[in-house]
């Protein structure tokens, strides 16, 4: 299976689900395969990771399985899943997902935007109009998450323990903050900085090192960007350094809103400015509008010193 190395790469630094509690509900056509399709695999490690699966399935003749519950529709697994007081609820069908239009692979809903594509004629129909339904009721009775996916080996894996998933996750709200990164982040940081440090000058072991300047932008937990803040005392300047945001984030303006907490940070530590180096940190900043507008110009007066990290690179400045 081509997903295995990323599975395991993945359950390396899942410690941080550890005791979260999950309700598994697999409807019948995908249980009496379900030791093919390796579901149970899926879930004895998602265990060793040190979360508590329940499962339970729709047919009552499969209450054996697993020692799962037996007969239960998709409004009784939310009542267990609420009852049990689980992080998230999540459904196995045949299908990998919600597809709206019938060809795309929607994979994050709100509530509401759940509501809204149940509205629509013919959007949805049939079971997993069902699922929809039954997965408002789980966000509005106050569990977090509830996944939609397909059965096969790896799905449950992905779905649980990376950012990006592989079916769709309905949502209630979210939980997004800017803040320093901890020490036990390490593993996420240098997953989102694997590309830039496969380019550049970054090593692994010069960010673990510096990990305590490093800020991190999360949702619900899970990181999506970071940036490596450094206060140069001899040009009173902060630097950014390591910005990087993940490819779900790209369209959207977290590295704008990071930039932002930047300059914030640096007139609380009554910087002069906020510079950036442009090649180094192999991005387009520029090209963006928002850039120009937090005041970032080219470093045409040489504020920034020469050092030899900066000498003939490509700096841009913006001025507190």
């Amino acid at each position: 299976m081509k997903r295995l190395p990323i599975i395991r790469e993945t359950l390396n630094y899942a410690c941080q689900f550890h005791g979260s509690r999950i309700v598994v509900k697999v409807d019948d056509k995908i249980a009496v395969n379900a030791s093919e399709r390796g579901i149970f695999s899926d879930i004895v490690k998602i265990r060793q990771a040190g979360m508590e699966v329940i499962v339970v399935y729709s047919e009552p003749e499969l209450y054996q399985i697993e020692r799962g519950l037996g007969g239960v529709d998709d409004n009784t697994a939310v009542n267990i899943a609420v009852k049990q007081k689980a992080q998230k609820l999540i459904f196995i069908t045949n299908a990998k997902g919600v597809f709206y239009p019938s060809d795309t692979l929607i994979s994050q809903l709100s509530i509401n935007d759940t509501r809204g594509l149940l509205a629509k004629p013919n959007a949805v129909n049939g079971a997993m109009r069902n699922k929809l339904e039954a997965s408002i009721k789980a966000c509005d009775l106050g569990i977090d998450r509830v996944h939609i996916i397909g059965g096969e080996e790896g799905d449950l894996l992905l779905e649980v323990f990376t950012c990006d998933g592989v079916g769709t996750m309905i949502y209630s709200k979210t939980y997004e903050e800017i803040r320093r990164a901890t020490a036990n982040e390490i593993n996420d940081v240098l997953e989102i900085l694997r590309e830039a440090v496969s380019k550049s000058c970054f090593d692994s072991v010069s960010i673990a090192k510096a990990l305590d300047d490093f800020w991190v932008f999360s949702v619900d937990g899970d990181i999506h960007g970071c940036m490596k803040l450094t206060d140069h005392s001899d040009c009173k300047m902060l630097e950014v350094d390591c910005l990087v945001v993940t490819p779900r984030y790209e369209n959207s303006d977290v590295m704008e809103r990071l930039l932002k907490h930047a300059l914030e940070y640096a007139a609380t530590k009554m910087c002069q400015g906020v510079f950036i180096n442009i090649k180094e940190n192999i991005l387009c900043l520029p090209i963006y509008p928002w850039f120009m507008k937090l005041g970032f110009k080219r470093d045409v007066t040489n504020r920034i010193p020469l050092i030899e990290k900066n000498a003939g690179a490509d700096c841009w400045v913006s001025v507190l």
